[in-house]
């Protein structure tokens, strides 16, 4: 008898850390997917408003996604040759769409000679428990050819 309890002990002690240490890796216990892999229940939209993007221009995103209380952010990248030349990120906090505007330009593509460059934009947010970040979650992409 004793032998039972010590093992139904185990088991009540056993249950609760288990399910401690799933939520402290980021799991849903009953469903076992990484919480940083969730996709969102609608995603967004991410369009570039301008025509010509090149070196030195200016240029607009417009982005539209659901309401949520992660705060949107968005990003633009460059390469040229093999190389970055080009990373900015934007936050906003403001209801949907919102509308970027974008100076494609830096010292390191300038120094590459200010030729053409391969863009992507990208619509995220990070999702966090408490003070913890424990993911982040892509609503949109656009890809585009700066001259």
């Amino acid at each position: 008898m004793f032998l039972f309890l010590s093992r139904l002990g185990r088991l009540v002690v056993g249950i609760p850390v288990v399910i401690a240490v799933t939520a402290v890796m980021g799991l849903n216990v009953f469903s076992a997917v990484p919480v940083a892999s969730r996709q969102p229940t609608s995603g967004g939209t991410l369009s570039l408003a301008s025509a010509d993007p090149s070196f030195g221009s200016t240029i607009k995103f417009t982005a539209s996604y659901a309401p949520m209380k992660w705060i949107p952010e968005e990003s633009i990248s460059c390469t040229a040759n093999g190389s970055n030349v080009y990373l900015d990120v934007q936050t906003y906090s403001g209801a949907s769409p919102w509308t970027s505007s974008w100076t494609l330009w830096s010292q390191a593509w300038a120094n590459a000679g200010g030729g053409p460059a391969s863009c992507t934009a990208q619509l995220f947010y990070y999702t966090w428990q408490g003070k913890t970040e424990t993911g982040v979650v892509y609503l949109a992409s656009s890809t585009f050819t700066a001259t």
